[in-house]
This record gives structure tokens, sequence and C-alpha cells, in this order.
């Protein structure tokens, strides 16, 4: 037991240790050849097990509290969080139920993670927002709406369980990506109904579809919009859905998801990129 636990501490120390040195990718490439971009999409996400599966399966039983301690070990600033227009300019295309994927390499959990993007969550929008779309009555965002009025724009599941988040707490970040599915009327009550009552159930720190009685951030999204058929892959023996794989979704076209917009910090700056640029990221991403 004693080895076995001692075992467990070294894995957790290089596994931080790896993270943290690990440099940041660069917020941009050099956009990939029009004749190059289906092999940059159809490789995006195809090989994402970056630590030996022995140091995993060490790390695995400490994940309930390695996990939120390593989100909540910041190595730096995000880079949009000292840019209020760059949060105004996301917040100003989104529109109620579109699709929030994150990348935030400024935490030891963001590092663990390959990727162009990390995290992923829906934006739920204000109240005049909801209105616009007819889904302010929805019987199940009623007990929300003084949290709503207050500020709360989006549904994450994040530690320790799923939340309504005001942008402040979901853009903490140092990229924003903005996608929208194609939903029918009906789709889209279905789908604000399962938010709705999954705020509050916990968050799954071992990242698999099929655990019972808690949910992960992309999980969350598949299970309120079950139309879009969101990929799952087999990652060190689990099944799980990565936010790289919705941003490949839309750039490909051939889902039910589609690109709004791509707001990427850089240091002391900010840009609004074009989906080249995405495309771009995933390809550095990925390489």
């Amino acid at each position: 037991m004693v080895k076995s636990s001692g075992l467990r501490v070294l894995a957790l120390w290089l596994l931080a240790a790896v993270c943290a040195c690990a440099p940041s990718p660069p917020p941009s490439s050099p956009p990939p050849d029009p004749a190059a971009r289906a092999e940059v999409l159809a490789r995006c996400c195809a090989r994402p097990e970056t630590f030996p599966k022995e140091l995993v399966a060490l790390v695995e039983p400490a994940a309930e509290w390695f996990i939120p301690w390593a989100r909540r070990l910041e190595l730096r600033p995000p880079r949009l969080s000292a840019h209020p227009d760059a949060l105004r300019t996301i917040l100003a295309a989104a529109r109620p139920l579109d699709i929030v994927t994150t990348r935030a390499k400024f935490h030891l959990a963001g590092r663990m993670a390959r990727g162009a993007t990390t995290h992923a969550m829906i934006y739920i929008g204000s109240e005049a927002e909801l209105r616009r779309a007819g889904l302010w009555s929805h019987p199940a965002l009623r007990p929300w709406h003084d949290a709503i009025r207050g500020g709360a724009r989006f549904v994450e599941a994040i530690d320790p369980v799923v939340r309504l988040s005001t942008p402040g707490e979901a853009l903490r970040a140092d990229s924003v990506l903005l996608l929208r599915p194609r939903l029918d009327p009906e789709a889209r009550a279905a789908a604000m109904g399962v938010l709705m009552r999954e705020i509050g159930n916990r968050f799954d720190v071992h990242f698999r579809v099929d655990e019972k009685g808690c949910v992960f951030c992309t999980e969350l999204v598949a299970r309120a919009m079950p139309g879009l058929k969101l990929k799952v892959r087999t990652v060190y023996g689990r099944q799980i859905i990565l936010p790289d794989d919705l941003a490949a979704m839309a750039m490909r076209g051939d889902g039910g998801l589609t690109f709004v917009a791509y707001v990427r910090g850089r240091r002391g700056g900010w840009d609004a990129a074009p989906p080249e640029a995405l495309v771009a990221d995933l390809a550095h991403a990925w390489r």
C-alpha cells in the first residue's frame, strides 16, 4: 500500500511537472494550403493520448482531488480576461443555445489537455435574448430567472457541479470559439429543458460518457443536443467527446454546427480571427 501510494505521488508530480513546463502553442499558425484543409480536419483529434497509459492509470484514483487542484493551479493570467472589449465582442455575437468552446492553457488542467480548445459550455443568454427566442417562459427556465437577471449567461459542467456562470467566470480563457447549432424549435425547447435539469449534477472528473450520475463539459452538450451526433472517441480506455471535434465538425460542414466567431487572446492584445485561423490552430494542435 505504501509503495503504491508513493508511486501515485510520483506520477502526479511527474504529470504536473511535464504539463507546467510544456510551452503553450502560439496563438496563430500559418494557414494550411487549401488543398491540405481536408487532411488537417481529418487529422484533428485522431491521436489525443499524450501521456503514457501507465502514468494515467496511476493518477486515475486521485482524479477526485487532482483535477480540481490542477484547474485551480494557474501558471499565468488568462489572455482574454484583461480585454473587456474582446468579451463584449463574444457576447454581442452569441445567441441562446450557442455552443462555446474555450482554450485555457493558463492553468495546469488546461495544459494537460491536447487541442486548440479544451472546454465546452452552452450560452443561455440574457432575459431579452431569451424572450426574443421564445424561450423565457420555458418551464425548466423559470426557477433560474433571477440568476439570469443577475448576470448568469452560461451553463457549464465544471467541478464540482454543473452550474450557471457569468461571463466573467465562463470566459476566463485564452481563446473563445462560438458555434451555432442548427436546431428546430422543438429541439431548442428540449435542449433548454435538459440543460436546466442538469444544473447541480456532479461533474465527472473521470471524463467517461458511460459514467452514471455525473457529466463532463462536452457530454453536457451531447445530452442537450443529441441530434448533433457528436463523435465519441476512446481515450485511455474511456469514451470521451473532445472539444476540438466540435470545431472540426463546424469547419467540415458535415454536421449541425456553424462557425460564428473565434476570438483569441495574445500577449498585450486580442484578435477576432476568421475560420481559416481556426483551421490553422487545429493543424498546429494536432500536427
